[in-house]
């Protein structure tokens, strides 16, 4: 059987290259704990700035002193490790220690899954692994921590989460597996919102099998989940059958709608690896891309990566790293090619990381982090595999978990590595490549409008939500289809890096179009002030009436719906103005204001710092007589006596 989960690595702080050419602006670097610690790199990701954090699992040995002897004492850590662009570690925390059944956190072991890490849009930090879903602020300092997914009736049964996605509305989802009643496995996916609190859960099973005439359920465990462009879900992962001498391993691909309702579901025929790693991606012309490994023989595996179209079926499927020589046998696992990451690049092909085994004519030398990029159809291009340290013609140990794209064009790789040399100890190795591809472009979809600035109740709803509102928090995200309102209390919040709302009380308002140059806010009832600044050229902000639409490029404005009437009135800058009955179109310039009805635009469009005709009467009247009281008590005056 084929140890997928076994920790083969090793130190060093040189990169060696097994393919043809040196990156010139590449690099690499080993981290590590204590002589005898184990750190396994689950996640890297790029962050803002330009660096990079990783989320590490550790198995940490410490020597406590017991009168006048010393033992090891095994402690499990999640360290979220931040680097500079160079690599250099900037901070490191620890939020998770479990020294014991009796503490809080015993439970938090990776336990054969993965750990996800992601930057929000205001620049936190999330990570999951096993049942935990941690958040923490830019600098690594514990925000809240949460795993409270399974339902009360099912607390008996076993559940693991292997993957976790920041939503378009700032939610999360995760998915992995859990117990069924029967004795198998399903599918798991959870949605929380984001602060981390249960929305709800979904459970999906790939059906029965039939063993010595008795009927069983599969065992079915999700290792991937992602966010479609239409707001649903794609889980990726194994389903597996199983007599009294074998077991078969299968890919299934299950796509949701937005609340988890299953859309469909597909089977790929293996033979897989068992405890393979699955990633899916949503490609760019709306199919997906899933990658695995598929088995040759019992000590060798090779990439597999398979192109489907948006329903699930099959349009291409291409195994990588072809290269053991048939007629060599060696020990399992010597050849062992298991992809963990796929990317879609700009010009349609794809990338593939994973361990890589290098080969020579005697058969295997070592086992690599490697990278394969095939063009569109499948077809490779080129294979790269990088390993961390020589000695004597030996080289370490390296197995992959994780690889993002960076800003310049390249990969960041990690993954752990050792050597027999040095004592066997398990070290993260990271690899940065030197700029392979043209740079990222911006992911057109989903849209979404991240949320800053809240104060006051100001509640928001997702599409996926439908009846659900919550209070907004800051980090959330508004796709298009979302709502926001104010009930009794006003509130304010900020959209997006350009507008700040002051929403009135008994406002609603809909996010009714994203794109990438302009966005639509649907006032349906209500009032709110509007401060728009930053936009770039050719940016504008909407805000659609019953009677009027208004076009913003940069100003302070209020606008009030009340169904009948649609009011503008701008404190600086100025607005177009569009009335829906005819079309017309005026300029609201600062300290106007015009009311669009159903007759179309106000006849004048009055300055909200003048007075009208009836109010000028009024204060004349009251000059007037004011004036007249002025004289008469003067007069009065005037007529008494001269004392004497």
């Amino acid at each position: 059987m084929l140890l997928f989960f076994s920790v083969i690595a090793c130190l060093s702080s040189v990169l060696f290259f097994v393919s043809s050419t040196a990156a010139s602006s590449g690099w690499s670097r080993t981290y590590q704990g204590g002589i005898y610690d184990s750190w396994i790199p689950f996640s890297v990701i790029q962050t803002s700035d330009g660096g990079y954090a990783m989320a590490v699992f550790a198995n940490a040995h410490y020597i406590d002193n017991v009168g006048y002897q010393g033992h090891f004492t095994t402690q499990y850590e999640l360290y979220l490790i931040k680097l500079a662009a160079s690599g250099n570690e900037q901070w490191k925390q620890t939020f998770v220690k479990s020294d014991g059944p009796n503490s809080e956190f015993y439970s938090f072991s990776p336990s054969g899954s993965s750990c996800s890490l992601i930057q929000t849009a205001g620049g936190d930090y999330v990570m999951n692994t096993g049942l935990w879903l941690i958040k923490v602020n830019s600098q690594g300092q514990l925000l809240w921590m949460k795993s409270d997914w399974q339902d009360e009736e099912s607390m008996n049964y076993s559940y693991d989460l292997h993957s976790m996605i920041l939503t378009s509305e700032g939610g999360f989802a995760m998915a992995g597996s859990t117990e069924t009643p029967e004795g198998g496995k399903d599918f798991w996916l959870v949605k929380a919102d984001s602060q981390g609190n249960k929305q709800w859960s979904q459970t999906y099973n790939s059906g029965t099998f039939t063993n010595a005439d008795e009927t069983r359920p599969r065992e079915d465990t999700a290792t991937n989940v992602i966010q479609t462009r239409d707001g649903g879900y794609a889980l990726a992962g194994q389903t597996t059958t199983y007599t009294s001498l074998t077991s078969t391993y299968e890919s299934w691909l299950v796509k949701t709608d937005a609340q988890g309702q299953q859309q469909w579901a597909k089977t790929y025929s293996g033979p897989n690896a068992a405890g393979a790693e699955y990633r899916v991606i949503q490609a760019s012309d709306g199919g997906f891309a899933l990658s695995t490994s598929e088995v040759r023989d019992f000590d060798f595996t090779v990439f597999q990566l398979i192109k489907t179209d948006s329903s699930g079926e099959v349009q291409w499927r291409n195994t990588y790293g072809e290269n053991k020589d048939p007629d060599v046998t060696w020990y399992v696992d010597r050849y062992v090619n298991a992809p963990y990451a796929v990317v879609q690049l700009n010009d349609g092909g794809f990338a593939v990381a994973g361990t890589m085994t290098e080969v020579i004519e005697n058969g295997p030398i070592s086992h690599n982090l490697g990278l394969v990029r095939v063009n569109s159809a499948g077809n490779e291009l080129w294979t790269k595999m990088y390993n961390a340290k020589e000695n004597m013609g030996t080289l370490s140990e390296e197995w992959v978990y994780s690889m993002t794209r960076t800003s310049d064009g390249g990969y960041a790789i990690v993954g752990t590595t050792v050597s027999s040399w040095d004592g066997s100890h398990v070290d993260a190795f990271f690899v940065k490549t030197e700029s392979l591809e043209q740079p990222p472009q911006p992911s057109p979809s989903p849209q979404a409008l991240a949320i800053s600035d809240v104060s006051g109740s100001v509640k928001v709803q997702s599409p996926a939500q439908e009846d659900a509102w919550t209070q907004a928090n800051d980090d959330a995200a508004l796709s298009q289809g979302s709502k926001i309102k104010t009930e009794e209390n006003s509130g304010t919040l900020k959209l997006g890096n350009t507008t700040t709302l002051e929403i009135q009380p008994n406002t609603l308002i809909e996010i009714e179009e994203l794109t990438d140059d302009s966005s639509t806010l649907l006032l349906q009832e209500g009032e709110f002030t509007a401060e728009v600044t930053g936009l770039t050229s050719g940016e504008t902000v909407k805000v659609d009436m019953s009677q009027a639409v208004a076009e913003i490029t940069g100003t302070v404005f209020t606008v009030t719906e009340t169904g009948t009437e649609s009011a503008l009135s701008v404190k600086e800058g100025s607005v177009a103005f569009t009335s829906k009955v005819d079309g017309e179109t005026v300029t609201v310039e600062a300290d106007q204001k015009v009311v669009a009805t159903a007759a179309g635009l106000g006849s004048t469009i009055t300055e909200t710092g003048a007075l009208d005709s009836y109010t000028l009467v009024i204060v004349a009247a009251v000059a007037i007589i004011v004036i007249i009281m002025v004289i008469l008590v003067i007069r009065r005056r005037s007529k008494k006596p001269q004392a004497s």
